[in-house]
């Protein structure tokens, strides 16, 4: 048994927790695998994508000392004013080319794996991640090198041989992490859904029900993906 799956969904769907348990319980080979944007959240990543992500780190503390941008209670990455600093038109090209390379590396690796037997468990999946309402696409009207980069992503790059959408209202996500608004979440939904539907083995879980059954309900689809595959 040797595939790819992705777990996606909007922030509070409990992702990251599933996969976890999923990790601790399944009866075969498995390997997990960070396919998000979150450098500081990756497994697996380049030595240029931490390297950029200190040099940003650095730019958005001295842009805090300067008083041009107010630091979060918390200090986290993930904060939406981390990404205002300003970058000059070389970085922002340097950083989206590294970018590119960190995705196709990451799939290299994942391949690597499932060569080897492996399930690869995907934590997101960047085909999920450049959607217009996703958090990683800010600009309402991108530049040339970002529209080719979603090109790549929607038409190029390789998408999981499963793919499981951990399903909530935008009400439910908000109460357990309330990181964005409530419409923010609707939308994201929304584009997910939409991108689910141009995808291959796209499932839908009910994640407002207890971790523990969401869990039971992505083994028993894995396992019987891996049956079908067999």
């Amino acid at each position: 048994m040797s595939f790819s799956v992705a777990l996606v969904g909007p922030d509070g769907s409990g992702k990251t927790t599933v996969a976890r348990k999923v990790l601790a319980s399944f009866p075969a080979p498995i390997k997990y695998l960070y396919m998000g944007t979150a450098i500081q959240s990756a497994n697996v990543s380049l030595a240029t994508s931490r390297l950029l992500l200190r040099l940003k780190r650095r730019a958005y503390d001295k842009a805090v000392r300067e008083g041009r941008h107010e630091a979060p209670p918390d200090r986290s990455l993930h904060n939406v004013e981390f990404e205002k600093v300003q970058r000059s038109t070389i970085a922002r090209e340097l950083a989206l080319i590294n970018l590119i390379v960190e995705e196709w590396y990451r799939q290299l690796v994942s391949r690597i794996y499932r060569l080897r037997g492996f399930v690869v468990l995907c934590d997101r999946h960047f085909v999920f991640e450049y959607m217009p309402d996703s958090r990683t696409f800010h600009a309402v009207r991108p530049r040339f090198s970002l529209r080719v980069h979603l090109w790549i992503m929607r038409h190029l790059y390789p998408r999981p041989d499963l793919t499981i959408f951990l399903d909530a209202p935008a009400e439910v996500l908000f109460e357990r992490k309330g990181e964005w608004s409530l419409d923010h979440l609707r939308r994201h939904r929304e584009g997910l859904l939409a991108q689910g539907a141009r995808t291959r083995n796209f499932v839908v879980v009910d994640a407002t029900r207890s971790i523990d059954e969401v869990t039971a309900d992505v083994l028993g689809r894995l396992l019987s993906f891996g049956q079908e595959r067999a």
